[in-house]
């Protein structure tokens, strides 16, 4: 049988097929160096995923390295929640059925990545393959960066081995996972501008067509080099992922076990009118097309609607399948371009189709401001840490600065009682607050109005180190990427680039504003569902009013984190100033650009 050369496609979060480099290779030529097949690979990565459902034998290396739950650094929570990895591994899978499509496959496993590599390089030598290349989409956030070097070795070990008859294997990396590729910025990513502003004007600067590349051409794929991989897959103890019923059998049976307290199932009837996220790149595209298809479509409100708060349609809903990248953002640009010329004066757009560009931006200039800044994000100085380090520095014992927030820790000891666990559970007392925390621990979704609000709570009314709130978005959220979360925690808590300590969210104006009539606190709270409008984002003045009510008693009395600000505007009406059907006024978007 010839000898194959082989080019290894290893995934992470670009679970998709369209406009994905790492598929990208030429076809077979007269050369003895050029590849010949091409083996695309996922592992769900123990440092991610809670691995414990599968037995010992099922993953590599589980004798010399036992598997644990993997944990946050700072709270120890979950790494990744049931929602989330139940959307991953149905991306992964309609990742399977694409690739089968192009008369390709995926081989799926679990573990160390580089461990799996390892013995993948090591198996396919064995059996008289060549390993050409390792292809992967880069990343920027020090976890995987440390799984990048772990894997650098493993194929510069192969490389120098005799095995690899001859034939360096290289590693390479691609650049796919900010819209705008590093390469075509009119800066170095460490000379990222701190301030998004500065960073919008500059690469929107470049001219649309010089900012954002086309997406890469669906080119037929080299061969999937089938007889090779029916040895690897006991060799890999894939056994397991021959199916998504038997994956789903063994990923999600640390949430099923009546023993872990982390067994809810995602409850479809509460969860609508919330939209209900099932993961994969054939989902994505279904719903792009959705929402940019024809002249009324959802796009084209996208501005005014975006604030909402329930619903399909009030925003875009792209964010999980970004965040896993099932779909290219550069193909959400595309689909905004084509949406503009076809039904928009002249092709120019409007404000709302600019407004999801100008989203789009936002999320690669949190990519570089990580890339910029590595592991100050994750400090409790934020960003600041290195901006404003005489204000941020630990204190004596090096722990948090004493000036600042409340030791997270000792703030989640103190148990079911304490602030921090309330937030988590939606027991604040402040019914917009608890609706959106409780949102997020039935669907692993949350509005970025939402995002925002519980986000200010916690460390401006609780006073509570910001990163826990980070990490237990980490730990629930559908659409979860450090870059993203990091950087809106930063942001909310005043620890970024634009560092305003009097930026506040007041949670009554906020409930006033965007959800008047108590439509979004009454579904995820029906408990108030009784509760006159005028009173819902403060019902413990209900007792003052000539209504008879049953109130739950944690909304009977106004919380110790009440504020005169918050009183202030207990005395508008319901629907009074609600910014739900105009956008906020304090915002707005001229010739395609934002102003305050």
């Amino acid at each position: 049988m010839p000898q194959k050369n082989i080019v290894i496609a290893l995934f992470r979060n670009d679970l998709r097929v369209h406009d994905n480099p790492i598929l990208q290779h030429r076809r077979p030529s007269a050369s003895n160096d050029a590849p010949t097949h091409l083996l695309p690979v996922y592992v769900f990565d123990e440092a991610i995923f809670d691995l414990t459902g599968l037995e010992e034998p099922t993953r590599p290396g589980a004798k010399d390295s036992p598997v644990t739950v993997p944990r946050t650094a700072l709270l120890g929570l979950r790494k990744t929640d049931l929602f989330r990895t139940r959307f991953i591994l149905e991306s992964v899978y309609d990742l399977r059925t694409q690739l089968l499509n192009r008369r390709s496959n995926l081989l799926i496993t679990a573990g160390q990545p580089h461990v799996i590599l390892d013995r993948l390089i090591q198996k396919l030598h064995e059996n008289g393959d060549v390993v050409n290349s390792v292809w992967m989409t880069k990343e920027y956030a020090s976890e995987e960066l440390r799984t990048e070097s772990r894997i650098a070795r493993v194929v510069s070990r192969a490389s120098s081995s005799d095995s690899a008859g001859g034939l360096g294997a290289e590693l390479r990396f691609v650049h796919s996972r900010p819209m705008v590729h590093p390469e075509d910025l009119p800066f170095a990513p460490s000379e990222c501008p701190d301030q998004f502003t500065s960073f919008r004007k500059v690469v929107e600067g470049l001219g649309q067509e010089q900012m954002v590349r086309p997406c890469a051409a669906d080119e037929e794929l080299l061969p999937f080099p089938s007889d090779s991989v029916d040895d690897l897959i006991h060799h890999l103890s894939a056994e397991p992922f021959g199916s998504y019923e038997s994956a789903s059998k063994h990923i999600l049976a640390p949430f099923h076990s009546s023993s872990t307290g982390d067994g809810a199932e995602q409850d479809e009837s509460r969860a609508a009118p919330a939209t209900i996220f099932r993961g994969g790149e054939s989902v994505a595209l279904q719903r792009l097309s959705h929402y940019v298809s024809g002249a009324s479509a959802p796009l084209s409100t996208y501005k005014q609607t975006r604030n909402g708060l329930l619903g399909d349609d009030f925003s875009s809903h792209l964010s999980p399948w970004l965040a896993c990248g099932a779909i290219s953002p550069r193909k959400i640009w595309e689909a905004i371009d084509d949406w503009d010329r076809q039904h928009t004066r002249h092709g120019n757009g409007t404000k709302d189709s600019y407004w999801l560009r100008f989203e789009l931006l936002w999320r690669d200039y949190f990519i570089y401001i990580a890339q910029k800044y590595g592991d100050d994000i994750f400090k409790l100085g934020g960003v600041q840490t290195s901006l404003n380090p005489s204000k941020y520095e630990p204190n004596k014992n090096g722990g948090p600065n004493a000036t600042e927030w409340k030791d997270a820790r000792a703030e989640l000891e103190k148990g079911a009682n304490g602030a921090l666990r309330k937030w988590m559970d939606g027991q604040t007392g402040v019914p917009f607050i608890d609706a959106n925390m409780i949102e997020l621990n039935t669907t692993g979704y949350m509005s970025n109005r939402g995002r925002q609000n519980v986000a200010s709570f916690l460390a401006k009314d609780l006073g509570i180190d910001w990163r826990a709130g980070a990490e237990y978005f980490e730990e629930k959220l559908l659409d979860y990427d450090p870059y993203a979360n990091y950087g809106n925690w930063m942001y909310v808590a005043g620890v970024g680039t634009d560092p305003r300590d009097g930026r506040q969210f007041n949670p009554i104006k906020q409930g006033k504003d965007y959800d008047p009539e108590g439509i979004y606190v009454k579904h995820w709270i029906p408990a108030l569902s009784g509760v006159p409008s005028e009173h819902i984002h403060h019902p413990w003045l209900v007792r003052n009013s000539s209504k008879s009510v049953d109130i739950p008693r944690i909304y009977q009395k106004a919380p110790p984190t009440e504020r005169a600000a918050w009183r202030s505007q207990c005395t508008r009406q319901a629907g009074q100033g609600s910014k739900l059907s105009k956008g906020n006024e304090a915002e707005r978007v001229e010739k395609g650009h934002r102003h305050h």
